[in-house]
């Protein structure tokens, strides 16, 4: 069962590659899915307990949880609130990953700009990804990406909301202020670490 939205007027084209080629772009949501794919499933493996890193974040651990809003929605049936809660299969984080950049005709650079500063937050936190935190945490980055380098063209609520239904205008303020504080408002991604980690996705 499809976890996400349709929009419910399409446009008469899809939104164009930006300015790369299709191929790359496919390339890095491949890549990127893969990335989360990993680390949700190291995670998964490797959790006995609350990892001790979530401990000293745990208010900020628990806005990017997803897990209370998935069981008390009403609007959502069983086997849907089970996949949710399951950690996902690569093919399903790839869609989700299309979809939203689809719905906010993202560049391809900015994802590249995003995946930087998760990794940047992932890192400085030593959280782990987990089923119940993926999709809030991409949001987050994204948003965070697009408001620095292309506002003009920033994902809206709207549009989150046709990507994942579960995140409302107030939260997404709230994660977005949640990411910044957690990486230190360090939201500079100097030209080497953007040319180095394109190197590693196209090759």
């Amino acid at each position: 069962m499809c976890m996400l939205k349709s929009l419910q007027s399409k446009p008469d084209s899809p939104p164009d590659c930006t300015e790369r080629p299709c191929s790359e772009r496919k390339l890095i949501i491949k890549y990127f899915a893969q990335y989360l794919c990993s680390h949700m499933q190291e995670g998964f493996d490797n959790a006995t307990e609350l990892p001790i890193q979530e401990l000293f974040f745990e208010k900020e651990a628990e806005i990017f949880s997803e897990i209370n809003a998935i069981v008390d929605d009403q609007d959502i049936d069983f086997e849907t609130k089970v996949q949710l809660l399951s950690v996902p299969k690569r093919k399903a984080v790839q869609g989700f990953l299309k979809d939203l950049f689809s719905f906010s005709n993202v560049q391809s650079e900015i994802i590249i700009y995003q995946f930087i500063l998760l990794k940047r937050l992932l890192n400085l936190t030593k959280w782990s990804l987990r089923a119940t935190n993926w999709r809030s945490l991409v949001i987050a980055s994204l948003q965070l990406a697009q408001k620095i380098e292309d506002d003009e063209n920033r994902l809206t609520a709207k549009q989150v909301n046709y990507a994942y239904p579960l995140l409302d205008r107030d939260i997404l303020i709230r994660l977005e202020t949640s990411f910044l504080t957690l990486i230190d408002y360090n939201v500079i991604v100097r030209s080497r670490e953007f040319k180095e980690q394109l190197m590693d996705v196209l090759l």
